[in-house]
């Protein structure tokens, strides 16, 4: 198989006893910049690394870098990840293999603290609850184990490359485990006082942040009181932030004595002052005497008619509803909160979770992930079904409503306004977060939007009453996740969507209090 990068003469191959397999893509160089500045500066002993690439990409002057003969493509990580470890096999004489995205903070020498002779692949916490390892939190194969998946020429070469290889090992026999210090997000970020090995979601700048925290500890630590939140902030002498729960991060400065300005990487500027022994926000910087701003949010002027409810769903007990119901009072005419159900695990049928199968394996039934799973989409049907009730009592009607996750935030006001300005009238669909597209797209001249043919992220979207109508009764009917539901209306259907993203996901950490054991 033909590849790039570094050259080994012979056949003599690299003593190590961790070789951490970076996966990146074509596009992905101001990525593995950032890597190579942050956390590949600081080496291990006995530690190896290289990226890999699919073929086409352009890797002029990466010396790290091997290119795959393999389609560089999303979808076809499983392939790609086998045919890295293939590589890695050939190549390095080590122990273990740990592979991560080019988006993953990694303590290079702590690494040697997770592995074990016992456990054949060890991941985050995901190995417990959907048994896979989750990709971008990392995870350690074997080399033994890893020989065995390259040998199974029968393994899916689409899809989603933790969850197939997790799924293969387990069908093997592998002995699975999971370590806490790995984080498949930024809700537990590594710093120099304490012992976290990964993180996930880091763009350049994270890395940068986080970078910031292992080489120099977390500052001044500040209690934050925001409107819709309260956390702990790490204020970095660099003049970067971090909150300690979800990782959400910006840079600051202090304007006046007690006044911080916060300037977040994914939304906008805000101001906190300092109150009793804490920082209370946002205020109005133009106040007098720097009073809190109201609570309650300007909207965004011009609101079109094309909606008029919001509809913010959750599963039954998240503790994001305030923070939720305050995003959206910012866009929308009226906002309803449609709680959520965690599905009895007691009263759970087979039929229930067939086309689930990827999240789970059979001594799955009864974890974590399938009452949650199931309780989404009976979330997503009862805003349908209120969104169409809403609708109908309205004098003169509305063409459609928004139903947005709980963790949604909007990226661009201006943005979100032109959407609709340039909506055609037989759309039954405008989804609002285009940041996880899978199949082709077709620009309409002229406008910001797109026909949009395949997205399973489902944080925003506008739904027209009649294709609600439409969808209600096969929704009622499928037993598989509502976002994968919605994915398959898209190509008989006119669903349309930005350019570029106008919400995402904003990443928060989970707040589920569960009420049920259901692992027990």
């Amino acid at each position: 198989m033909p590849f790039y990068g570094t050259v080994r003469k012979g056949p003599r191959k690299e003593k190590a006893r961790i070789v951490v397999a970076i996966c990146s893509h074509g596009g992905g160089r101001e990525r593995r910049e950032a890597v190579r500045r942050t956390w590949l500066s600081r080496p291990a002993k006995g530690v190896s690394h290289f990226f890999f690439v699919g073929r086409g990409a352009d890797v002029t002057g990466e010396n790290d870098v091997v290119v795959l003969d393999v389609d560089d493509g999303y979808g076809c990580l499983p392939l790609k990840v086998r045919e890295a470890f293939s590589y890695a096999l050939r190549h390095y004489d080590a122990d273990w293999l740990f592979k991560c995205d080019d988006d993953t903070y990694v303590v290079l020498d702590r690494l040697s603290s997770i592995p074990s002779s016992r456990y054949d692949l060890i991941g985050d916490e995901s190995v417990d609850t959907r048994g896979a390892p989750s990709g971008g939190a990392g995870y350690f194969v074997s080399t033994a184990l890893a020989a065995r998946i390259c040998a199974d020429r029968t393994l899916p070469a689409i899809g989603a490359e933790d969850l197939v290889i997790g799924r293969a090992a387990a069908a093997k026999g592998a002995r699975l485990a999971s370590s806490t210090l790995l984080c498949k997000g930024r809700a537990r970020l590594p710093s120099s006082v304490n012992a976290q090995v990964s993180c996930h979601w880091c763009n350049p700048l994270a890395l940068g942040v986080v970078h910031d925290l292992m080489m120099h500890g977390e500052g001044s630590v500040i209690r934050a009181v925001h409107r819709v939140w309260r956390d702990d902030v790490f204020l970095l002498k660099s003049g970067y932030f971090a909150r300690k729960n979800g990782g959400a991060m910006g840079r600051w400065i202090e304007v006046s004595p007690g006044l911080l300005q916060m300037d977040w990487f994914d939304w906008d500027r805000e101001f906190f002052i300092r109150s009793g022994e804490a920082y209370v926000g946002p205020v109005d910087q133009g106040a007098n005497k720097m009073q809190p701003a109201a609570s309650r949010p300007v909207k965004i002027p011009h609101l079109p008619s094309h909606y008029r409810h919001t509809l913010v769903i959750s599963l039954a007990n998240s503790g994001r509803k305030a923070r939720a119901l305050a995003r959206a009072e910012e866009f929308s005419h009226e906002v309803i909160w449609s709680p959520g159900v965690l599905a009895d695990p007691s009263k759970i049928t087979w039929h229930d979770i067939n086309g689930m199968e990827a999240y789970f394996s059979d001594n799955y039934f009864r974890s974590r992930y399938i009452p949650a799973a199931i309780g989404c989409r009976l979330a997503g049907l009862a805003a349908f079904e209120k969104g169409v009730e809403l609708a109908e009592v309205v004098p003169g009607g509305v063409r459609g409503f928004i139903v947005c996750e709980d963790d949604f935030m909007l990226k661009d006001p201006e943005l979100f306004l032109r959407c609709f300005e340039d909506l055609p009238e037989d759309a039954d669909a405008l989804w609002l977060d285009t940041s996880s597209l899978r199949a082709p797209t077709y620009d309409l001249p002229g406008t910001c939007l797109q026909r949009i043919m395949g997205a399973r992220v489902c944080t925003a979207f506008w739904l027209s009453v009649a294709h609600a109508k439409e969808i209600i009764p096969k929704l009622r009917r499928s037993n598989c996740e509502w976002d994968l539901f919605m994915e398959k209306q898209m190509p008989g259907a006119r669903y349309y969507g930005p350019k570029t993203p106008v919400f995402r996901q904003s990443g928060e950490l989970s707040e589920l209090n569960w009420p049920l054991r259901l692992d027990a």
